[in-house]
């Protein structure tokens, strides 16, 4: 990058590809160019062995931002990250060699801990490979995903795990009793909250999570939601509900069982609908979901209306 007008013909290629909502929100053109100046640095003194065309891999980058809509998330961006990933959806054999020899580990990592029986160490990396650097049809291969939010290291560790619960799925699939806990504790291990990326994953899936949580609760009928109500805003015990109803405790635990299953039913449909998704995929995102997100009873029954 040793020509001024070489860099700004870059930008403005830059910027017209951005989405009209980002594209508003950017700096001058001078902070601009440093930044993208900066992320070109960034990226050939992290991989100076790797050389690709400047252009494309900023024409890279504004796909990966096409849904933002604050140009904050520029300076947040792991250029580095992204351009050794922009590398490998171009089919650029040094990219992918130089993915597979830095972070090869993180599937490794995946596979150690949800221990064997479900893949092979091979297996589990041949299949990450495959849909990370093959193109699908009408799409590019699964690197184009990664957004550049977080470290691309925990986003492939992320992705074996999830290869992992698929193989778990399809073996369930075909009568294999085994179940997911274990890959679920492994799923949220491998997810650090401090990492934007996961956890921007993660966010997107509480949100559905959410409303269908809020909408099986809806669905409810009035004496199931009144019990629910009663137990976990206004803290009444079985005991005090058993008089209220003038019926036996058992009688009202198995109510709200009952009451409990409906909500944990409801939300579980609602999801596989909007979702398309079934079996233990479905139930895995559902231990996703529910494992970092504050969605009490108490909370959602007390803003919602009688």
């Amino acid at each position: 990058m040793d020509s001024m007008d070489t860099l700004e013909s870059l930008v403005l290629s830059f910027v017209a590809r951005l989405p009209p909502t980002l594209r508003e929100g950017l700096p001058a053109a001078v902070e601009l160019e440093r930044c993208v100046g900066d992320w070109l640095r960034s990226a050939q003194a992290t991989w100076p062995t790797l050389s690709l065309d400047p252009g494309s891999f900023l024409a890279h980058v504004a796909r990966c931002l096409s849904k933002e809509t604050d140009a904050r998330a520029l300076d947040s961006l792991r250029a580095a990250d992204l351009y050794l990933a922009s590398g490998c959806a171009m089919g650029n054999a040094q990219a992918v060699a130089l993915l597979e020899q830095n972070h090869g580990r993180e599937v490794d990592a995946a596979w150690a801990k949800t221990g064997e029986g479900k893949l092979s160490r091979e297996d589990l990396r041949q299949r990450v490979w495959q849909k990370l650097l093959v193109a699908r049809p009408e799409q590019g291969p699964g690197i184009c995903e990664y957004a550049g939010r977080g470290e691309l290291r925990n986003w492939i560790r992320m992705v074996a795990l999830r290869e992992m619960l698929d193989a778990v799925r399809v073996r369930r699939a075909a009568g294999d009793p085994e179940r997911l806990e274990e890959l679920g504790e492994a799923w949220e291990a491998a997810s650090p909250e401090e990492d934007p990326e996961l956890a921007h994953i993660k966010s997107l899936y509480r949100s559905h999570f959410n409303d269908a949580f809020r909408e099986a609760l809806k669905a409810l009928g009035p004496r199931e939601r009144n019990l629910l109500r009663q137990t976990y805003v206004h803290g009444l015990s079985a005991a005090e509900l058993a008089q209220l109803y003038r019926v036996h405790r058992v009688s009202v635990a198995r109510w709200l069982a009952d009451a409990r299953r409906q909500v944990l039913e409801g939300t579980r449909s609602v999801l596989s609908q909007r979702l398309k998704l079934e079996g233990s995929q479905l139930d895995s995102i559902l231990r996703m979901a529910q494992s970092g997100v504050d969605l009490s009873l108490e909370r959602v029954l007390r803003t919602q209306g009688d």
